[in-house]
């Protein structure tokens, strides 16, 4: 009985070992995490929070600049004041990520003398941190001067009476103006959506460029094929450029040119079914920009249609929104797949080559004499047309261009259907005209473009392999 009673006793010390050991070393990591949190300089982990406010305190302003930003997404942020517009996201992400990981490193208890001796009477910064739970309370932070090694600054907390070090990149991440930490977009376009830009001059639609699958296509004032590579372009540069200054508070639209602008562009997109449309206004340009702010580029006043604030946009924005329609034609004299091509003519005033391919691409003549055709020379001609670029577009008749007549005509078929065709003329200058079958009329093209055709048979004849 005795040794049933020892066991039991024993069962039950070992227990009360187990859970002292379970829950107070529980309770001890509670307590040492509590202690960990207690030295980071904000409780609230970057994914807890909801918004900042900013109050910047400069000496020479009349009153503190005051920046409110709220988080709308996973990593977007918005203004809400002084004005709505959207955050910008590299910005807004430091500070959330950087400030969760900052450590309070020394601490002694503050003076009068010492809070403004520390720059924190008033703060180079005041800076409120709301969390997503709302029933937690905001932090609040006073940021003041570096320290004079500069790698910490000093911080206090309104409520309390200490004065703390921490990484100086506190006062880098948060002492910043609204144009810094606003969006600099121009407008917000994602160019894999748009399918159609309409450009309108003078009040009146000047051009009218839809997708169509890959490609981009001109509707109005004319049908005809634009480069597709020009169009992309546009779209990159509207989407990548960046606004140099903003007035808020602009004056009146004449003042920039943007009460009869230069040019209204205008970007439909498509998304899951739903439409979306975005406007821009290209005023005059900036008068007397330093070449330093500038780049040497010119600088355009451009505004939203939705959105209030001019802009000045540097580089080569406002250019391309006013360029000539004749800048987005595809400058292809030509336009097909090198793999369809089994057939080529090269027609003169004199006489007509033909050659074709077999099954095994074995090209050889069909007239005016037969035998076979140095493949690397075939292949050069439908390799040069595909590359041909139109230099110039101009708007002649084409009995004064030579192509009544043509001086030299290259086709390329697949069996007896044509897929490509370019008539040379008369020369003009440098140049020479064109038209191919991806043009509407003549064009100039250069002379070395319609040299590279310019094969005899002698060129283009296999010679024969010598008896070994």
């Amino acid at each position: 009985m005795k040794k049933w009673i020892r066991t039991i006793i024993l069962v039950v010390v070992a227990l009360a070992l187990g859970l002292w050991a379970y829950f107070g070393e529980r309770h001890l990591d509670k307590v040492a995490l509590e202690k960990r949190l207690e030295q980071k300089i904000t409780r609230i982990p970057t994914e807890k929070i909801a918004g900042f406010t900013l109050i910047i305190n400069n000496p020479n302003a009349a009153k503190p600049d005051t920046t409110v930003v709220e988080r709308v997404g996973a990593d977007e942020w918005q203004i809400v004041h002084p004005i709505l517009w959207p955050g910008e996201s590299t910005e807004w992400r430091a500070m959330a990520q950087n400030l969760p990981r900052a450590w309070k490193q020394r601490a002694w208890k503050s003076s009068p003398d010492s809070i403004s001796f520390f720059g924190l009477k008033p703060p180079l910064v005041r800076l409120i941190i709301k969390p997503v739970d709302s029933a937690m309370r905001p932090d609040t932070l006073d940021i003041g001067k570096a320290t004079p090694t500069d790698n910490f600054c000093y911080v206090k907390y309104p409520r309390s009476d200490s004065i703390y070090t921490t990484d100086v990149i506190l006062v880098s991440a948060t002492l910043k103006s609204l144009h810094t930490l606003r969006d600099k977009s121009v407008t917000p376009i994602d160019p894999s959506l748009v399918q159609r830009i309409t450009v309108k001059r003078g009040g009146a639609d000047s051009m009218v460029i839809e997708r169509r699958g890959n490609l981009w296509w001109m509707t109005s004032p004319l049908e005809r094929s634009v480069d597709r590579d020009t169009v992309n372009a546009l779209l990159k540069e509207v989407q990548m450029s960046r606004v140099a200054v903003f007035h808020d508070m602009p004056a009146a639209m004449e003042t920039y040119g943007l009460d009869r602008p230069v040019a209204e562009v205008e970007f439909l997109m498509a998304y899951q079914g739903r439409l979306a449309r975005r406007t821009l206004f290209l005023g005059s340009k900036v008068p007397n920009v330093p070449n330093e702010q500038s780049g040497g580029q010119p600088v355009y006043y451009v505004k939203d249609a939705d959105r209030p604030p001019v802009m000045e946009v540097p580089g080569g924005l406002g250019y391309n929104l006013k360029r000539p329609m004749e800048f987005y034609w595809d400058r292809h004299l030509a336009v097909f797949e090198r793999r369809d091509i089994n057939r080529v003519e090269l027609v003169t005033s004199e006489r007509t080559v033909a050659m074709s391919a077999d099954t095994l691409a074995n090209w050889r003549f069909e007239s005016p004499l037969s035998g076979g055709v140095k493949r690397w020379q075939v292949n050069g001609i439908v390799a040069n047309l595909d590359m041909a670029r139109v230099k110039q577009f101009v708007g002649r008749p084409v009995a004064a261009t030579g192509l009544d007549r043509p001086r030299l005509s290259v086709r390329l078929y697949h069996d007896k259907e044509l897929k490509a065709s370019v008539d040379f003329g008369a020369p003009h200058g440098g140049l020479v005209f064109a038209r191919g079958s991806n043009n509407n009329g003549p064009v100039l093209v250069d002379k070395q473009t319609m040299a590279l055709f310019m094969l005899s048979v002698d060129d283009l004849k296999e010679l024969p392999i010598p008896p070994q």
